[in-house]
């Protein structure tokens, strides 16, 4: 695997438990290490591989629990090209914004799990991170899982976690769409969900 530490300038103050745009926060982000591109989904996709699964088994497991499209390649999947270039509507635009979509979902969960850079915890980071797997891991087949569910968020995240902390992440998770979750502000991490690595 190949680990990219990635800096953000949003997630949730620990304190205040917002969203500001001037706290930054940190998050490590994995991916096989073929792979071209690194991302929340190829990070929990490591992590079902470090649970046993193979590749192709922790790509399908993804795609059903996550409701990804069947047909996308992981390891070189730029989704915001295709937000980029494609037009609205189109399947390819479809695609790119169910993934996307999911990605935002997911790198909330993380992040918030993490904190900020001045109290950054990475072993809640890698344990959310671990839950979330075994989650997907232990979905039934075609069973997708719904991010902004209250006790799925709960079995995740720490157990320190109030209520209250549970609510605004699952409130941030309640968007179907890449556009809903950018015009209403519920996250800001969509400029940096999908990096792309050179050689």
């Amino acid at each position: 695997m190949i680990g990219f530490r990635c800096w953000h300038n949003s997630a949730i103050d620990q304190s205040t438990h917002r969203y500001p745009m001037s706290l930054k926060f940190s998050g490590l982000f994995l991916a096989p290490g073929s792979f071209s591109v690194i991302n929340p989904i190829t990070t929990v996709l490591s992590a079902l591989i470090d649970k046993g699964l193979t590749l192709s088994e922790a790509q399908a497991k993804l795609q059903s629990a996550l409701d990804l499209p069947s047909d996308i390649d992981f390891s070189n999947y730029d989704p915001l090209k295709s937000l980029q270039s494609e037009t609205a509507g189109s399947a390819s635009y479809t695609e790119a914004s169910d993934y996307q979509t999911a990605a935002i979902k997911v790198a909330n969960i993380l992040f918030a799990a993490g904190g900020s850079v001045g109290n950054f915890s990475q072993a809640n980071f890698v344990a959310a991170l671990g839950k979330l797997a075994d989650e997907v891991k232990n979905a039934a087949n075609n069973s997708q899982l719904d991010l902004s569910n209250s006790t799925l968020l709960s079995n995740i995240l720490p157990n320190s976690f109030s209520t209250d902390i549970i609510t605004e992440i699952r409130d941030a998770n309640s968007f179907t769409t890449i556009s809903e979750a950018i015009e209403d502000q519920k996250s800001l991490f969509a400029p940096t969900v999908a990096i792309s690595i050179s050689g």
